[in-house]
């Protein structure tokens, strides 16, 4: 969040994680867009995702000239010949677009560090993966 106050916040991928995060950001005045395979399957009555825009994720990049903020929260794709594992570079065509966005995030997971035996793990922390999964999420970060 800048000086100027909440923005637009684009979620890429409407899972589990993000899903507890937009009510907090609606709550901090947030305006929250979110992308899902499926707008529809959106569990109908929750409060706390009726103030969320669902949009299908082909159409992110439209969305994203909107946002100030993007967090991307989607899982990463099996590896395609030439192209992008993270979802969103494929739909953008491996680029993200130059313009207002004042902040990107970017949900991780802890099999991409693999077992650290209950130690604390940090942006510091040289990655792990030990499974495919894992593998593929580091290949996602790093595109």
């Amino acid at each position: 969040m800048g000086a100027d106050g909440p923005g637009h916040l684009l979620i890429f991928g409407f899972g589990y994680s993000a899903r507890a995060l937009a009510p907090l950001a609606i709550a901090a005045g947030w305006r929250v867009t979110a992308t899902k395979r499926d707008p529809s399957s959106v569990p109908e009555g929750r409060a706390s995702y009726k103030s969320v825009r669902i949009v299908a994720p082909e159409d992110a990049a439209g969305v994203l000239g909107e946002a100030t903020h993007l967090l991307v929260s989607a899982p990463p794709l099996p590896p395609s010949t030439g192209q992008a594992c993270d979802p969103l570079l494929r739909i953008l065509g491996g680029k993200l677009p130059s313009g207002g966005l004042r902040w990107i995030g970017y949900f991780s997971t802890t099999g991409v560090y693999g077992d650290r035996g209950g130690g604390w793990v940090d942006e510091d922390t040289e990655p792990a993966p030990t499974g495919p999964r894992g593998r593929r999420r580091l290949d996602a970060e790093r595109e």
